[in-house]
């Protein structure tokens, strides 16, 4: 999910605006990935993506507990605790830090849209 939903970003148009990119238990960190994604990496669409939030579980076996900021800085590596294991979206979009990603990109949206 998030590789594809990072790669299709550079496919949008230009007029695309996307208030917020969540990304869950991504592999971006691991090697294959980084070196599958390195022609990406220093073309991040910033006119399009207000913000990026990248939620990571410690004990989540597919992200090995790592964060992907140090190679995509324009991610926020938000940690949730979710358990030993646990990589389903479905814990990860119940958990507090997606709440509070999801709830702030909906008021900037909202402002945005009253101005």
């Amino acid at each position: 999910g998030a590789v594809v939903a990072y790669d299709l970003l550079h496919y949008l148009p230009k007029d695309t605006h996307v208030e917020l990119l969540l990304t869950i238990g991504s592999p971006m960190a691991r090697r294959p990935w980084r070196e599958t994604l390195q022609e990406f990496r220093g073309r991040f669409p910033t006119s399009t993506v207000t913000t990026w939030v990248n939620l990571v579980n410690k004990g989540d076996w597919v992200t090995a507990g790592d964060g992907i900021h140090l190679w995509y800085p324009q991610a926020i590596d938000t940690f949730a605790s979710l358990g030993l294991g646990m990589h389903g979206e479905t814990h990860y979009l119940a958990s507090q830090p997606a709440g509070v990603a999801i709830g702030d990109a909906l008021t900037r949206a909202q402002t945005r849209t009253h101005r």
